[in-house]
């Protein structure tokens, strides 16, 4: 195991060499931690973003939409609170909560649930606080 730490800790990823120090050698506040988001993937996934906080593409478009460069970015140690991932996760949550995708959520016993189409979450980049809350359209009260 030492060799594929040492793999780990000689990424030129600062993520990587975060995630390493933190979860497997346990050190507390490496300093990698300011340096996530200098690092060339995380700068690549940010690349394009546009004034609306999208990336020029549909919110869950494959590996190019917001929701899927929040995934990476987190997985990547992004810090909690970064304004462009907030700005990204605000796309994906308007799309969520929007009246085009909420066609595909019904009521069942005043319960509200989705009808799944596919595996869809809102990242995590953005804090709880800022995330919105919604009733979906037919939910008249609360379960």
């Amino acid at each position: 195991m030492e060799a594929a730490v040492e793999w780990l800790l000689s990424s030129d990823e600062p993520g990587i060499r975060l995630l390493a120090k933190r979860d497997l050698l346990d050190e507390a506040n490496p300093e990698e931690e300011s340096l996530v988001l200098d690092g060339p993937s995380v700068r690549a996934l940010l690349d394009g973003q546009r004034a609306d906080g999208g990336f020029g593409v549909h919110p869950y478009g494959k590996w190019q939409g917001a929701h899927w460069r929040l995934v990476s970015l987190v997985e990547l140690g992004v810090p909690v609170g970064e304004p462009r991932c907030i700005a990204a996760g605000k796309t994906v949550l308007d799309w969520l909560t929007g009246a085009g995708h909420r066609r595909g959520i019904r009521a069942v016993n005043v319960l509200c649930v989705a009808v799944p189409r596919r595996r869809e979450m809102p990242s995590p980049c953005a804090p709880a606080s800022a995330l919105p809350t919604t009733r979906a359209s037919g939910c008249s009260r609360s379960p």
